[in-house]
């Protein structure tokens, strides 16, 4: 019939192939657990073009008032049934990091603040900035807008004078947007 040589191929083929499928499909269950399909993926179904910040704000907070921001947006998003998510982190003599994300559904609206301060390295250091607070929205212009009016109206409460706007190019803004008038 069919030699032993051919025979054995066919079946170490055949236990490659097994192998192959179930680790492909173990990767598959990975990725599709690891997937986050919740607002505060910015990806998640998204264009780029809408990616980019609606608004941008330097707020003058030095991160041992990090504690108190992220109090202010835990209280923000639930005052409007959204979700809160704080992943920053504190390793002793390496990296303070503030990791913080706000966002809400229908329009999509995320506020981020993300901050890593290396205590290796003066790479955080930026003359002049402080912690970065932005909003992304593929909402309305009008909707992102009040979100950001009441969101600058908090922080203005909390840091009278602290809060800067940052223009696309990273420079900070001389004049207030026109739509806070």
């Amino acid at each position: 019939m069919f030699p032993k040589a051919w025979l054995v191929w066919v079946a170490t083929a055949f236990v490659i192939g097994v192998l192959v499928a179930v680790a492909v499909d173990r990767h598959a269950q990975r990725v599709r657990a690891s997937t986050d399909t919740s607002c505060h993926n910015a990806f998640r179904n998204r264009r780029a073009n809408i990616l980019a910040p609606r608004e941008a704000i330097d707020l003058g907070v030095e991160e041992e008032e990090w504690p108190e921001l992220k109090s202010l947006l835990r209280e923000f998003a639930r005052s409007r049934d959204w979700s809160f998510r704080d992943d920053s982190r504190i390793i002793p003599r390496e990296v303070n990091a503030i990791a913080v994300s706000v966002c809400g559904e229908m329009p999509w609206l995320k506020i981020l603040v993300s901050e890593n301060h290396w205590k290796t390295t003066n790479v955080y250091d930026h003359p002049g900035r402080f912690t970065p607070v932005v909003l992304y929205s593929d909402g309305s212009t009008e909707q992102w807008r009040r979100v950001a009016r009441e969101l600058v109206t908090d922080l203005e409460s909390k840091w009278p004078g602290k809060v800067r706007f940052v223009d696309g190019e990273g420079q900070i803004r001389t004049a207030r947007p026109k739509y806070l008038d």
